[in-house]
Formats: structure tokens, sequence, C-alpha cells
């Protein structure tokens, strides 16, 4: 790791930076590592900040070469740029991994970043579709959420280049109505013109499972699409779209996302998020049992 000054940001209502420098230096790495790339390192464990245990993720990226460094530094670094991308997401009310500290740790040709987030309970939008382990009502409750959620983004005019199911946390609340939390926002970008990027995280939502060997159902995806497109038809203040509206719209962006799925390469991803230790433990010889559909059923 660099040897150098040590920068800390902390969310509003959370302890002192040095609080959560002194956690990570006594964690020492420790907990399960859910992903790791490159530089990068994913992990879940138990932080005792100001005298309290904290189950959280905590993201460490290493930025090798002086441009990097000065990246990290100038707080332009993923990490950074991830800890603002969920703020605008939770403007848009779209919820998020709320991040809770931002260390960066500097050196002179080197530097690193350290993300701590709050964990959430749940299941990815990934493992669901490979486990197919909800009731069919569940399923499309979580088929009106995962659309209702693209028309937020729309609303805000924002959009998010990394829509994939393993970044998408599924909590549903005994007896309430299913949440997804984005957890990797990173790449939430302005809108472009025209669908305003919906078609763009909707090819997203389905070209990781194609590579992952999970795809949903052509019926699964029309649910999602009309969720969106319904969404992104209702005004803010709660008025409907007039009738046949949302049918055009939701073709429009069936069409434009096929396009972008047909158009785009082998969507086998280096690393399998299916491979993590949050995984099924019940999963069978195929990874993915069952007969089930996730974001809307057959049955």
């Amino acid at each position: 790791m660099p040897a150098g000054p040590v920068l800390v940001r902390v969310a509003p209502g959370e302890p002192p930076g040095a609080a959560w420098r002194d956690a990570l230096a006594e964690s020492q790495g420790s907990g399960v590592v859910l992903k790791q790339e490159g530089e990068a390192v994913v992990r879940r464990a138990t932080l005792r900040v100001a005298g309290a245990a904290r189950e959280v993720v905590v993201k460490t990226r290493i930025g090798r070469g002086v441009a990097e460094a000065v990246k990290i530094a100038a707080g332009q670094g993923r990490l950074a740029r991830q800890w603002r991308g969920a703020i605008v997401l939770g403007r848009l009310g779209v919820r998020t991994a709320r991040p809770l500290a931002l260390v960066r740790e500097l050196g002179a040709a080197s530097a690193s970043e350290t993300l701590i987030m709050e964990a959430l309970e749940g299941r990815s939008l990934l493992e669901h579709l490979a486990y197919r382990d909800l009731d069919p009502a569940t399923e499309r409750a979580v088929a009106e959420a995962v659309g209702a959620q693209l028309g937020r983004f729309a609303a805000g005019m924002r959009f998010n280049r990394d829509h994939k199911p393993s970044n998408l946390i599924v909590r549903i609340p005994r007896g309430g109505e299913p949440e997804i939390a984005v957890i990797d926002c990173v790449a939430v970008r302005f809108a472009p013109v025209g669908l305003g990027g919906v078609e763009r995280m909707l090819a997203s939502l389905v070209l990781e499972p194609i590579g992952c060997g999970c795809p949903p159902t052509v019926w699964e995806m029309r649910r999602v699409v009309r969720a969106a497109a319904r969404a992104m038809m209702t005004r803010r203040d709660g008025t409907g779209p007039v009738p046949g509206a949302v049918s055009a719209l939701a073709w429009a962006l069936w069409r434009a996302a096929a396009e972008i799925v047909e158009a785009h390469g082998d969507p086998t991803p280096r690393v399998n998020p299916l491979t993590a230790p949050s995984v099924c433990p019940d999963a069978g010889p195929n990874g993915w049992p069952g007969d089930g559909g996730l974001l809307g059923s057959r049955r």
C-alpha cells in the first residue's frame, strides 16, 4: 500500500474520519472476499468503529503510476466517483448501498482508495435469475420494482452504464414490496437524448445473465420493459399516460434494447459473479436449478 498522507471523507452523521481509518487498520483485510479483479478487492467485514461493530462492504483499489495517483488525490478515482453516483441516485429515490467513508492513501507513484459502504441483506438479481428461488407473486413484484427503478433514472435524466443484475440487490421486506438497490454507482451518467439510456440499461439486464448461462426469458423481459415504460410515462403528479402511450414506448424500448443485445459480442464475464461466496449453497450441477421466472412469471 502507498505510504503517505491519508485523506478521509465521511458521510453525515457518521463517526469522524480517524475512527474509520483506525477500524480499517485493525481489520487487517479480514472478512469474506466477494470479488477480486486486478488491483481491486471487495470484501464483506465487521469493523469496530468508535466502539461499535458495523457490518460493511469494503472496496479497495490501488492506482499504479503517477497519473492514477493524481486522479485519486484529486478525488477523481473510481471509488470517489461511486460515492458521488450514490448521492445522485439517492436524490432520485433510487436505493443504493449507502457510502459511509472514503479513505485515500497517497504516495509518490501510487495511491489507494477504500470505500466503506453499508452491507445490504438480500441476493443479487443475477443470483435470483440463476437459482429461481422466488414464488410467482414475488417474481411479479420484483419485475415491477426493476421497471419502476428504470423510470426513476429517466425522470432524473440519468442512466447507469453498468446496470447489470449482479450490481442490483433485491431486498424483500416482510410484508412489504420488493426494493432494488444499486451497489455499484461508478458509471452513473447524464442520460443521452432519445430513450434516456433506458434501452441500454435494459440490454445490460439481459447480457450479463446470458454470459453466465441463466438468461431471462422473453416473457420475463416483457414485464420489465412494460413496467419501465409505464413509469416513464407517469407524470410527477401521478397522472397516468394517455391510452396506447405505454405500449408504444414499450415497443420502442424493446426494439432498441434488442438491437444492442444482438450487436454485442460474447458477454461472458472475465470473473463470473456466481462464483462469489454469497451464492446459493444448494445450486445444482449447472449452477441454476429450477424452472421459475424472475422478471415475470409464465405461470
